[in-house]
């Protein structure tokens, strides 16, 4: 190949490695973690309710809420498309949630992560009624299936009490910001049907090899030019 040929396509070989870097972030460089217990003091900037915090009757629990019918989000770095994506959280569930109940519900939890649904269910502390999680809506469950913590948190008058979740979910990042939506719907009101958050934690690992590829490429173009 002639010089000039081959400085042309080392150049570009360059170029489309810049332009790689260039779409991934300077913090998509490595994995990112994101935590939050709630201890802390408000405000949480990165969330569209940057002072929610409430804490639990018993155990004096902070966490982010108390919320209804409301869709709390998180908003982080951006980062390029394909990143794996792990959202990790304790879900509270307080007072009469009816499950899949048609009558007083369904009462309805979901979880979004852009235009991808992780989750779209419901949960019951009633244990008359059934419940979807740990599948989604219309699975039939009992009431408080797959919860880790009953009645712990002092939501019990009424006699509904309260139920903790400890919910992980992984998705594929389509690029930009991470905006992660934690929604609940058809529900009676923070005071009879409410939810909380606790212990957030989201790790992003960057999609690898885009620019080890390009790289690779450009040092077998620098080799087989010093060979011709």
């Amino acid at each position: 190949m002639p010089s000039h040929r081959l400085s042309v396509v080392v150049w570009l070989g360059v170029f489309l490695a810049l332009l790689a870097f260039q779409t991934l972030s300077p913090d998509s460089a490595g994995a990112y973690t994101y935590s939050n217990d709630f201890e802390g003091s408000t405000p949480w900037p990165e969330w569209n309710y940057p002072n929610a915090k409430a804490t639990t009757p018993v155990g004096g629990r902070n966490f982010l809420g108390i919320f209804s019918n409301h869709t709390a989000t998180l908003i982080l770095t951006s980062f390029g498309a394909g990143a794996s994506v792990t959202v990790e959280f304790d879900l509270f569930i307080l007072r009469s949630w009816d499950g899949n109940n048609t009558y007083w519900g369904p009462d309805y939890w979901s979880l979004f992560a852009g235009s991808q649904t992780l989750m779209n269910t419901t949960f019951s502390n009633d244990f008359g009624g059934g419940q979807s999680y740990p599948g989604d809506y219309y699975t039939n469950n009992s009431p408080r299936t797959g919860a880790v913590e009953n009645n712990t948190l002092g939501y019990g008058s009424g006699g509904w009490g309260d139920s903790v979740y400890h919910i992980t979910k992984s998705y594929t990042h389509a690029g930009g910001p991470v905006v992660i939506n934690f929604q609940g719907y058809n529900l009676q009101g923070w005071n009879d049907e409410g939810w909380g958050l606790d212990n957030v934690r989201v790790n992003v690992i960057p999609l690898p090899g885009t620019i080890l590829l390009l790289g690779s490429g450009l040092l077998g173009l620098v080799g087989l030019s010093r060979k011709r």
